[in-house]
């Protein structure tokens, strides 16, 4: 019986199949029907063949891919800020797990398969690769640009399709202000009640503030009225809230007022 097993092995493969034979006639002859291979890529394998008692090792020979079976990410879009930029790679490859190195045609689309914070894909979505490789880099620009946890892409070269790991889209950093609840008309001396949101380039409330004072003025004094009661006010997880409990009101009778929110920084003009 003649047994083979890999002297040199460049590619870490496997030798599969039916790598034992018995002689007939002293050759041992293996046959499609064995299955006998390797299955990873390399150059200048070697293998050994051995009855036991003597062995001779084969000249050395190239393993390359073999037909395109499948896509994976080998770098997966990480949690990050809202309009970061996303730099995954997605690889097409063959059966074992090899990169289909001579394909520099095949375009990876990337969409969002699950989308948690309703958010929509930037930038270039679209990717050649190169040698089997699709890589975005800082300027593809590619984001995504709500809050949300819980986000998948997916992968597809219009044949196959791939889905990555889950992962969260936070908050970027603070950008302007928005009222969220405006102040409503109403009789003299009634509370305002309104809401002020600190938020980023996208929309998004930044959250994980919770020192900013949000101030409220007269930007608009039709009656030449003041503003009464508590009209700064420290934000929770970016919002501020005015309640009944401020008693923050008008006096005068007026068409028009107008209020400004500030933190400072920002400003939000119009209420």
């Amino acid at each position: 019986t003649l047994t083979l097993n890999i002297q040199s092995n460049p590619g870490g493969s496997a030798l599969a199949g039916d790598y034992d034979l018995t002689v007939v006639n002293g050759v041992a002859t293996w046959t499609a029907t064995q299955g006998m291979y390797l299955n990873k890529v390399g150059t200048g394998y070697v293998l050994r063949a051995s009855d036991g008692t003597r062995t001779t090792d084969s000249s050395s020979f190239n393993v390359t891919h073999a037909a395109a079976n499948s896509l994976a990410w080998t770098t997966q879009p990480a949690t990050g800020a809202a309009g970061t930029n996303l730099t995954p790679v997605v690889e097409i490859r063959d059966a074992f797990g090899n990169v289909t190195t001579s394909d520099s045609t095949s375009v990876i689309t990337l969409t969002i398969q699950t989308n948690p914070g309703s958010s929509s894909l930037a930038g270039d979505v679209d990717l050649t690769v190169a040698s089997g490789v699709a890589t975005w880099t800082a300027t593809e620009a590619m984001y995504l640009n709500k809050v949300g946890t819980g986000y998948i892409l997916r992968a597809s070269d219009g044949t196959r399709t791939a889905d990555s790991n889950s992962f969260n889209v936070t908050h970027a950093t603070a950008n302007s202000l928005a009222w969220t609840t405006q102040p409503a008309s109403g009789i003299a001396g009634t509370d305002l009640t309104p809401v002020v949101a600190i938020r980023d380039a996208y929309g998004n409330t930044v959250t994980s503030d919770n020192t900013s004072v949000i101030t409220l003025t007269i930007q608009t004094n039709p009656g030449s009225s003041t503003l009464a009661g508590d009209v700064d006010l420290t934000v929770a997880s970016g919002i501020a809230t005015w309640t009944a409990t401020e008693s923050m009101y008008l006096d005068k009778v007026g068409t028009g007022y107008v209020l400004r929110a500030s933190d400072g920084t920002r400003t939000a003009d119009s209420s």
